[in-house]
């Protein structure tokens, strides 16, 4: 959801982030646009209402079970921090695994098979895991975030609902996983009216309101089914606990992974989640780049404040290819 779901196979970024251990601060960014934005670089604590520090957030992460890190996809920025972080988490001497969005559960065995051999490496992970054949952008901007887990030995775990199963809920709906495993991922509990209403409206727009609304609902099923599958690879995760790799949508406390978390007994104390924010200029408040959340509940614990990778209006180029038709 929101507007990383526009941005796959962008330019080659690669990245300064050493095998060895993580420095004292974050790594400075590299994308370009609005870069001296004041929010730039800034963390907001989003109960405290005030910014923290790097330390402080990786205090607080070092100590949470499961740590959600909400990036957009193409921004490099935003891979460069989830390394720090987790490089960050393990120096704590926490060894969490690390969870990817972007690989599907039936494709654990290719992670596993590829990290088993002996000259496996970072490097090569990207073309045996097929990534930027599936769609994903440059795998060298995902690069830090395994040199992360393979520096401290963390497990690599593949996050994602399978295509099959996406494609049979996406057809049938929910049921079509059947009734036991509905329930077993959390699915089985009505959603409240508010909740379906807005990630009716995120769902619209985040597709530049080309689809027809009566066409959402598969859609919304789809996202439910891969929010649970992304939880449950978390929970199935061995070691400490598990750091989530995955979209901003996904990492949101009201409507995503972490609610399927609390559904499957896990306690909101044992969860973190933060999401990295693209700064826009003439927007200098920390609070205003919160988005709407069901009845005023929190939809992230902290936000981390980057500049903008690619300016590109994705919606123009849309409703310019395939016409515009309000709905």
């Amino acid at each position: 959801m929101e507007r990383d779901v526009f941005r796959f196979g962008f330019a080659l970024i690669v990245l300064g982030v050493s095998a060895g251990l993580a420095h004292a601060e974050p790594p400075t960014p590299v994308s370009e646009y609005f870069a001296d934005h004041p929010l730039v670089g800034k963390i907001w604590s989003v109960e405290e209402r005030r910014f923290v520090t790097p330390g402080d957030l990786v205090s607080e992460a070092a100590e949470s079970r499961y740590v959600l890190l909400g990036e957009i996809h193409d921004n490099p920025d935003h891979h460069a921090l989830q390394a720090w972080v987790v490089r960050s988490i393990a120096e704590k001497g926490r060894r969490p695994a690390v969870v990817f969005e972007m690989i599907s559960q039936d494709m654990q065995n290719d992670i596993d098979a590829y990290l088993a051999l002996a000259d496996s490496n970072s490097e090569g992970f990207g073309a045996a895991l097929r990534w930027e054949e599936r769609g994903w952008p440059s795998w060298e901007t995902y690069k830090p975030v395994l040199d992360a887990a393979i520096t401290f030995g963390l497990p690599v775990r593949a996050g994602d609902a399978n295509v099959r199963s996406r494609k049979a809920v996406g057809k049938d709906g929910l049921i079509a996983l059947g009734e036991a495993e509905e329930q077993r991922l959390g699915l089985s509990e009505e959603e409240t009216d508010a909740e379906r209403e807005l990630v009716s409206n995120i769902l619209f727009e985040s597709h530049c309101g080309l689809v027809p609304r009566e066409s959402l609902k598969p859609m919304a099923d789809v996202q439910a089914f891969r929010d649970a599958a992304l939880a449950d690879a978390m929970l199935g995760s061995p070691g400490n606990g598990a750091a989530l790799i995955a979209g901003g949508g996904h990492a949101r406390d009201d409507l995503a992974v972490p609610k399927f978390l609390r559904r499957r007994g896990v306690s909101g104390d044992e969860i973190l989640t933060v999401a990295f924010r693209e700064v826009e200029p003439g927007e200098g408040k920390a609070a205003d780049y919160l988005p709407q959340s069901v009845n005023e509940t929190k939809t992230f614990d902290y936000l981390w404040f980057t500049p903008v990778y690619d300016r590109t209006d994705h919606c123009a180029d849309f409703k310019k290819r395939f016409g515009e038709t309000p709905n």
